[in-house]
């Protein structure tokens, strides 16, 4: 059978039973999360208002829709493509960084973090069952947020720098 070592317990276990536990983990943060529809839209909608928000600020700064000062910084004058690659990026770091911290507080506050962790388990799987479930939404948002910024903002998304800049956003994704 194939075993690893628990990383937080320190005993060994099956690695198929503990991918089976990150799989149902997820699978429990989904179903609960989807339970709350206002909650989806807000977090769908809430950070095309803080794009929206930054546009605006530029657009009354700068004047038009190219800045050379930004150009001169950041190799592109567009900001609302630069505002919209921030928002990408800060979403997925909030996402890991939120929550997780979100999901575990959720379960203090429900009463079943100490039957979790009793669970014979390893803490670590369920950790990662509750980050890819929030990685998993926070990628559904970004597609629609992007979306929704072309159609809104008229923003030019160039297909063939979307294999490189996933590839750099799974490389940064441990980091975050």
């Amino acid at each position: 059978s194939w075993y690893a070592w628990n990383l937080l317990g320190g005993e060994k276990m099956n690695v198929v039973d503990e991918l089976k536990v990150v799989l149902a983990v997820t699978k429990k943060e989904l179903k609960l999360y989807l339970r709350y529809p206002v909650w989806v839209l807000f977090d769908a909608l809430m950070p095309l208002l803080w794009v929206l928000s930054s546009i605006i600020y530029s657009k009354a700064l700068v004047g038009s829709s190219y800045s050379a000062y930004l150009a001169s910084l950041a190799n592109t004058g567009d900001y609302v493509s630069f505002i919209v690659v921030g928002m990408i990026v800060s979403s997925f770091a909030f996402s890991t960084l939120w929550g997780m911290s979100y999901a575990l507080r959720g379960e203090q506050w429900s009463g079943t973090l100490e039957t979790t962790f009793l669970a014979p388990c390893s803490r670590f799987s369920i950790l990662l069952g509750k980050a890819f479930s929030s990685m998993l939404t926070t990628s559904l948002w970004v597609v629609l947020q992007l979306i929704l910024s072309t159609l809104v903002f008229n923003l030019r998304v160039r297909f063939i720098n979307l294999p490189i800049a996933l590839f750099l956003l799974l490389i940064a994704l441990p980091s975050f």
